[in-house]
């Protein structure tokens, strides 16, 4: 949590087969005493921004995201179109709705951070709003029982936590993120017994794990291309696996003897994850002295009607000069 207040990209995510849990780990049973990994960030986060906020030249602010990936279909959570589909959905009423879901479009900047366009971000200035807009966006999130798990998640969920730090004294922004990510699990249909939706679910699933293992396999074989855009899973996860992130692993495992073959593929997943290796991470530090630099250029540039090409030779021409 440290690291992401310091501008750092952080990653922390959940891998196991159904039923070994993974959303309990993550999440537990709420924000009570059994609350999981992600509730026990938000409460470290926002006890370490309230100490820095005394300080009168430190101010920061705490931003959230949920994204869910259902189906190779990524989902916004937080957007009240979504919710507003999802309860006409459920009552009888067939009249079309004016509300048009927003295109989520993942692409990266110019670092290499994944970026999600046209997703929703609530900001939270305290950690209540944060538990509050958690529990609006978990009420759409895609559930159902299999003879393995009595409640299985049948998406992958991504929840981000953006922490922005301001140094008015410096003039610099720290802008760091974690991922807390709640992987659906693989499943054998000989033991969910799984049929009609709840099977096309699964395949989805296994579709997307497959393809984060072959990105895996990929990063570990020394290969010059990675597949990362053949599933929508590993390109919003490209900037963890393989790249500047600092990621930490949950690997998820049955105690059962009936599901021993599904704990050793498993571990056998998390001892080829050890061999990745991230790039070095770095601080997402900007600077409001070279933000106002780069707009005077862009205003020079306009005069004489040069075109400016990027962000990034725009830095790298501040900086020179």
């Amino acid at each position: 949590m440290q690291s992401a207040i310091d501008g750092y990209n952080v990653c922390i995510f959940a891998y196991g087969q159904t039923g070994s849990g993974k959303t309990f780990t993550m999440s537990g049973e709420g924000n009570g005493a059994m609350k999981g990994i992600q509730f026990r960030a938000i409460d470290t986060i926002y006890s370490k921004i309230d100490n820095s906020n005394k300080s009168a030249t430190i101010s920061s602010s705490v931003s959230i995201r949920m994204l869910e990936l259902y189906q190779d279909q990524l989902i916004d959570l937080l957007d009240e179109t979504h919710h507003h589909h999802e309860k006409q959905k459920e009552s009888e009423d067939k009249e079309e709705t004016n509300h048009k879901k927003k295109k989520l479009i993942i692409s990266q900047d110019q670092h290499g951070n994944v970026i999600v366009s046209n997703s929703t971000i609530v900001k939270c200035n305290a950690k209540e709003d944060m538990l509050t807009t958690i529990e609006h966006g978990l009420k759409t999130r895609h559930v159902s029982s299999t003879a393995m798990n009595k409640e299985s998640s049948r998406s992958h969920l991504i929840l981000s936590i953006f922490i922005n730090t301001e140094n008015n004294r410096l003039g610099t922004t720290l802008k760091g993120k974690i991922n807390f990510i709640d992987l659906a699990g693989a499943e054998r249909q000989s033991k969910t017994k799984a049929t009609g939706k709840t099977l096309n679910e699964a395949k989805g699933i296994n579709k997307s794990l497959s393809v984060l293992g072959n990105v895996v396999n990929q990063l570990t074989s020394g290969s010059k291309h990675i597949n990362y855009r053949d599933s929508l899973l590993t390109r919003i996860m490209s900037d963890s696996i393989g790249g500047s992130a600092k990621t930490l692993m949950i690997c998820n495992i049955s105690p059962s003897n009936y599901n021993y073959n599904e704990s050793i593929n498993t571990l056998s997943f998390a001892q080829r994850m050890k061999q990745v290796k991230n790039k070095k991470a770095k601080t997402n530090v900007g600077s409001k002295r070279i933000e106002d630099m780069i707009s005077e250029l862009n205003k020079l540039r306009k005069m004489v009607g040069i075109k400016n090409d990027s962000k990034e030779d725009e830095v790298r021409e501040v900086e020179k000069s």
